[in-house]
């Protein structure tokens, strides 16, 4: 996904969206019963990237959880999860500049907000009847994540 140009800092484009689909792609979880986890060992590691498909009309959040706990001072991967969310947009033209499509940061804001709070609950189905049923992916703040993204 673009980000909004200097051009558009303070225009709003009109355009809505609606969730059209989510498919989860992977889910793996090892063989962790004879594991000591708590939740000061327990690391989970969101990524999210995403794209526009101008054709459909259609941007895609892909998430991908990646599920490790701490063990004698190193960190194992235990498990992952990644799941692609689709929305459909209408008003994509209001998107556009010097022939690019562009979605305003609060857009993106919300699909990744959508997009993590889906894959929360999720994850705590996943973990049902298992030893980390208790555990849960921490909420995120948004802007936060988008000034470390900046940074980055």
């Amino acid at each position: 996904m673009t980000k909004k140009s200097k051009k558009h800092k303070n225009k709003e484009p009109i355009i809505e969206y609606s969730l059209k689909d989510i498919q989860i792609k992977n889910f793996t979880l090892l063989d962790i019963e004879h594991l000591e986890i708590k939740e000061d060992n327990f690391v989970i590691d969101i990524n999210l990237s995403g794209k526009i498909n101008e054709e459909n009309n259609v941007a895609q959040v892909v998430v991908g959880i990646n599920i490790s706990i701490k063990l004698n001072g190193d960190l194992e991967k235990i498990g992952g999860l990644k799941i692609e969310y689709y929305f459909q947009l209408t008003g994509v033209e209001n998107l556009k500049e010097d022939g690019n499509t562009y979605l305003p940061k609060n857009l993106i804001n919300t699909f990744n907000a959508i997009s993590i709070s889906t894959s929360r609950g999720i994850l705590f189905a996943k973990f049902q009847g298992t030893k980390i049923q208790k555990i849960i992916l921490p909420l995120i703040d948004m802007k936060k994540l988008e000034e470390e993204s900046v940074q980055s």
